[in-house]
């Protein structure tokens, strides 16, 4: 059974070290009404894009150092979220921000050509 309060604690440390990320999860709670940590990374996916293209001062660079170290730690639940709803989720090749696949760490880099080999 995969214990979903490991993806919840993962979101809650993630805006609590990029407190850019709160006014997004307040919309998120505030549309459907809880936390879905799945659908949040949507949002977090565009925000990191935009902080990528220079549109924001969060630092995406730690973002996704903050992702590595979370793929790093083995949660199951966690590396699903982060692969299915970030990685899978980032621009593509002829979007604005799909340079950011260029800076993945080496974990995320793995995944993310696991889930899209074609970029």
């Amino acid at each position: 059974m995969i214990d979903e309060t490991a993806g919840r604690r993962m979101i809650e440390d993630m805006v609590g070290r990029f407190p850019e990320l709160q006014a997004a999860l307040d919309r998120h709670v505030e549309d459907v009404g809880e936390l879905l940590p799945h659908v949040f990374l949507w949002d977090v996916v565009e925000i990191t894009a935009r902080a990528y293209a220079g549109e924001s001062d969060m630092d995406w660079r730690s973002f996704l150092l903050f992702l590595e170290v979370r793929l790093a730690g083995g949660d199951q639940y966690v590396s699903e979220l982060i692969g299915t709803s970030y990685l899978e989720s980032l621009p593509g090749p002829t979007m604005p921000g799909h340079g950011i696949v260029l800076e993945l760490g080496p974990l995320a880099a793995s995944m993310f050509r696991e889930l899209r080999p074609a970029g």
